[in-house]
């Protein structure tokens, strides 16, 4: 994946096409350690993070997927059957993202691993995206005026 940036501020992102044996190089379970995992369920926001208690293998295997998904830089719909539906796991990503529940992931996995490094580019992307859609509506509702 390619970012163009103009003044710190991402305005243009190029995908490559992904090749399957890359993506199934990844390993699809633990990667993210016991303890990595109680931090982040701290970390989370209260009623979120009462749910990733109670359901702590749940939300563990979500986070588990997401990171499969960003360390093969593979497509969401690329994801194993086995993680569930790749539509689930995409939408329980972006309300993360919303949250900025992503950051703190990262910090609790280390700035310096490339896994860390994806997941906070792929973050970047969506959140990229969200505000250009944001941006085309208030455009829209203006000229509408």
């Amino acid at each position: 994946m390619g970012i163009e940036q103009e003044d710190g501020v991402i305005v243009a992102l190029h995908f490559r096409p992904q090749a399957k044996a890359e993506v199934m190089d990844v390993p699809s379970r633990g990667l993210i350690s016991d303890q990595q995992w109680r931090a982040i369920v701290d970390m989370l926001p209260d009623r979120l993070g009462v749910r990733a208690r109670n359901r702590g293998q749940q939300y563990r295997d979500f986070v588990e997927s997401v990171l499969w998904v960003v360390a093969g830089d593979a497509l969401w719909n690329e994801l194993p059957r086995s993680h569930g539906s790749w539509r689930a796991v995409y939408v329980r990503f972006l309300r993360w993202n919303n949250i900025n529940a992503w950051d703190g992931v990262a910090e609790i996995l280390g700035h310096d691993q490339a896994v860390t490094r994806a997941l906070l580019a792929r973050a970047a992307q969506h959140t990229a995206i969200v505000r250009k859609r944001m941006n085309r509506k208030l455009l829209h509702r203006m000229l509408e005026v």
